[in-house]
């Protein structure tokens, strides 16, 4: 990280700004905010090929504990190409990980891999994003079973099962990929 005096910005710096309740951070060309309301935002830049950045943000970091529940509920409006990583371990991206797309092929299609990029383990076909409006989904990851659905409330409008993992949770990212950025917003639970 580096401030370059020259262009007058800050070479993958973090910075901080706040606004009323609210604090937002410009981090490596995303942006994330936390809110007084309990909400994290993430908006992923477009991202022009075929790979995810998921170490862009840290959602362990920011509240956002996989290791403490088994399901998540959250809104993302996207073209296409929204990526959600579960991990084993919060800061391994090559390991014991299962990978879901959501809207993937240009909105046609949303998958379950057990890797990155790896073989399709459960498919939906279909259009479920929006580039106008943030759409609800929902993943659970209990009993050996990663399920994904659109709605807000966890096991309603099921799209996607695959019952096969072997690992706990521990972390989990977000991205947009495919020539295609995003936001997400996702609510904190935090456990008693």
């Amino acid at each position: 990280m580096f401030f370059d005096s020259s262009k007058g910005n800050c070479v993958g710096c973090i910075s901080v700004y706040k606004k009323a309740s609210d604090i937002r951070l410009i981090a490596m060309q995303g942006t994330i905010y936390f809110s007084s309301s309990g909400k994290l935002t993430y908006n992923c830049p477009v991202q022009a090929d075929y790979w995810v950045d998921y170490s862009r943000f840290n959602p362990y970091n920011d509240g956002l504990r996989a290791d403490t529940i088994n399901s998540l509920t959250f809104q993302t409006m996207g073209n296409h190409g929204a990526h959600i990583l579960l991990q084993s371990n919060n800061i391994d991206f090559n390991n014991s990980e299962v990978e879901i797309v959501i809207g993937g092929w240009f909105n046609n299609r949303s998958v379950i891999r057990g890797q990155q990029q790896g073989p399709t383990l459960s498919n939906y076909t279909g259009s479920v994003l929006s580039g106008s409006s943030f759409r609800w989904f929902w993943i659970s990851w209990n009993g050996g079973c990663v399920k994904v659905g659109k709605d807000s409330a966890v096991g309603d409008s099921k799209i996607l099962e695959w019952c096969g993992l072997s690992f706990p949770i521990n972390g989990i990212r977000f991205g947009y990929c495919c020539g295609s950025g995003g936001t997400f917003i996702i609510p904190i639970r935090h456990s008693h």
